[in-house]
């Protein structure tokens, strides 16, 4: 295996184990044993653990080591109407791509398989795999925005959400609005109606915000 290979293998386990909170926010991580774990040497780690600092994910702290980091519901609510922007302007532009053939079919077949997915999972009330294919779905307008600028900053402030959105959310969430909304947005791509499937990605974006504020303020969810 490739040096590249192997890190971007310990980059991608270890960001799931962050955004699964297998290791919580505050947790304190150690290259060795990560090493052990992942069965792979320092290097790929230590370049792994380089890029979530980048992402915003972990902290190096002089005395302290490598440390998960923790965010406030500010944090968390920062990161959600950014998101909102972001979101929006990445669906806008793929859809116009699409319109004009430079984003192929690729596009709404990997929607498509992924609602399906989203189906199975909540008709076995699977939550923890409703969420995780629901952070696939919006992968999509990341993995397919040609926008280099929009799409790394829309990745790093994704990551820095789903610290806090952890398995909080679905649980208390309207997945069949979201399920509505997902349908809506697949229909407006394949349309080529730019501006209406952006209006339905910051909609949908929005609504999650004003409902998790309201429950917030219950005081169900993240500190």
């Amino acid at each position: 295996m490739t040096s590249q290979f192997q890190s971007d293998k310990a980059y991608t386990e270890i960001r799931k184990r962050i955004l699964t909170q297998y290791y919580p926010t505050g947790s304190v991580l150690s290259v060795s044993d990560l090493s052990k774990n992942l069965k792979m040497s320092r290097t790929p780690v230590n370049v792994a653990l380089r890029q979530l600092e980048s992402d915003g994910l972990i902290q190096f702290i002089p005395r302290k080591g490598i440390i998960v980091r923790t965010f406030s519901k500010d944090d968390f609510f920062d990161c959600i109407e950014a998101i909102e922007a972001l979101e929006g302007m990445s669906v806008y532009i793929i859809t116009r791509g699409y319109a004009r053939g430079d984003i192929g079919e690729g596009l709404i077949d990997k929607m498509n398989d992924v609602i399906s997915e989203l189906d199975r999972f909540e008709a076995e009330n699977n939550i923890p795999m409703w969420h995780e294919g629901d952070v696939q779905f919006h992968d999509i307008f990341v993995d397919f925005c040609p926008n280099n600028i929009i799409k790394k900053t829309l990745r790093d402030v994704r990551n820095q959400m789903l610290i806090g959105f952890g398995f909080f959310a679905p649980l208390y969430l309207n997945r069949d609005m979201s399920s509505n909304d997902h349908r809506s947005l697949v229909e407006a791509i394949k349309s080529h109606e730019s501006e209406k499937a952006r209006e339905i990605a910051q909609r949908h974006r929005r609504n999650a915000r004003v409902n998790l504020r309201k429950l917030l303020q219950t005081g169900i969810g993240i500190q």
